[in-house]
């Protein structure tokens, strides 16, 4: 009997949030055995994967599937170990070479990772068929999608129709992610007819005339919250960044009570959804005290470049001694968090020894969008809320503000932020996280 080989990669360096690799194979093993078919899948397991490791491990193997599972960070990477445990990204065109060079027999490549959809693009252009993760994921909705994909596969089923028990999976445990996970297929593939084992398996895979690429998901289409384009937004934001560009001059108080409202009352009945995050270094006070001043000037001067060369969006700026604001019209709270992360991932991985031997800088974000009617010094607490939250609670996190804030929430809150009373309140006098 033909076997078929997965091989699954596991990367989670000590610098990154924890995951459930362990549990997730363990699933993964425990659904192929209790399989119609289980004596035809193998199951191949490599732990703490390095750059070099991809290539000692598919030379080794020759698998039919290739399972990632770790971090994602949208265009910047996938996250895997470096020689010293932590965290070394790998962007999406290097694994594209990858698979070009080494995919052999390979026809599904899985990547259970948050954000991994950037990746998916490009490596199915050179492999079959493609799974990834448009936004982040939680562990036990990635582990019932993987655990139930190979338990179909070994049942028989077709590819297309082991990813849609994946997303049934996770439907039935009532964890809200099921149009997270999205199945890619290259030119004239029908995902539908390709069977690894059992009765239908060598028919025909390809049979898709028209698509170009074929993309699979629980939901017929998705709609894109962005209304307006690039252009229409700096069309239509040009006295707005007039205002912004003078950002870096005035004070984080004058920004949180002033600038940002005004620029909202010219702006605000344009798009249907507006999110702000807010940006906070992590232990600059500490740095500054080990590195000098000297270094902690030029780590605030490349965030800020870090931060308009990769939002995505024009109107970004300092708005303190060491916060930073990221104003995006026409992303809604998921959009904005996806970018959140996607900086959160290129600041910790940015090469800061090129300032100081052993540096390392993180910062923490918040993130909310305005709601209908809201006073925008409130939009804007809720979102120094999650910063501050980010720090509190272990920083180098992207935290949601609260979605709302009660009367004496807003006071105290506001008062802590501005300065514009003789009292400051301590944010410890509001309970986090809020309800």
């Amino acid at each position: 009997m033909n076997e078929v080989k997965i091989l699954f990669l596991a990367a989670n360096p000590s610098n990154s949030d924890r995951l459930a690799l362990d549990e997730e194979a363990r699933e993964i093993t425990s659904k192929i055995r209790s399989s119609d078919y289980h004596n035809s899948l193998v199951f191949k397991t490599r732990w703490a994967v390095r750059p070099d490791d991809l290539l000692q491990a598919l030379n080794e193997e020759r698998p039919q599937i290739v399972h990632f599972s770790g971090h994602g960070g949208g265009k910047v990477g996938l996250v895997f170990h470096d020689d010293s445990k932590e965290s070394t990204l790998i962007a999406g065109s290097a694994l594209k070479l990858l698979f070009q060079t080494l995919k052999d027999n390979i026809c599904v490549v899985l990547l259970n990772a948050c954000y991994s959809q950037e990746q998916a693009q490009k490596i199915v252009e050179v492999i079959d068929c493609v799974v990834g993760m448009r936004s982040s994921v939680l562990d036990e909705a990635s582990i019932k999608f993987a655990a139930s994909f190979y338990r179909a596969l070994g049942f028989g089923r077709s590819v297309k129709n082991a990813f849609e028990q994946g997303l049934v999976a996770i439907a039935l445990a009532n964890l809200d992610e099921e149009e997270t996970p999205i199945l890619l297929t290259r030119d004239s593939v029908d995902p539908d007819k390709i069977y690894f084992i059992g009765e239908n398996r060598g028919q025909t895979r390809y049979s898709l005339d028209n698509a170009s690429q074929e993309t699979i998901t629980s939901k017929t289409s998705t709609p894109r919250v962005v209304t307006l384009s690039k252009r229409e937004v700096a069309e239509h934001l040009e006295d707005a960044q007039q205002q912004l560009d003078q950002m870096d001059m005035v004070s984080g108080d004058h920004f949180l009570t002033k600038d940002l409202p005004k620029i909202m009352e010219n702006v605000g009945s344009r798009f249907s959804n507006i999110s702000l995050v807010m940006v906070d270094i992590d232990e600059l006070t500490i740095i500054n005290k080990v590195f000098k001043e000297t270094v902690g000037n030029q780590i605030l001067s490349t965030i800020l470049n870090i931060l308009k060369e990769n939002s995505e969006t024009e109107f970004i700026g300092r708005c303190g001694d060491d916060t930073y604001y990221i104003f995006l019209p026409g992303l809604n709270i998921i959009e904005a968090k996806e970018v959140a992360d996607n900086l959160r991932l290129f600041i910790q991985n940015y090469e800061w020894r090129t300032i100081a031997s052993n540096l390392k800088v993180t910062c923490s974000f918040g993130v909310s969008e305005i709601h209908d009617k809201e006073p925008v010094r409130d939009w804007i607490v809720r979102a120094a809320c999650g910063m501050i939250f980010a720090k509190e609670s272990g920083r180098n996190r992207v935290v949601f503000g609260p979605n709302y804030l009660s009367a004496q929430q807003s006071r105290i809150l506001r008062y802590y932020f501005s300065g514009s009373s003789s009292t400051r309140y301590p944010v410890g006098d509001v309970s986090f996280p809020f309800e």
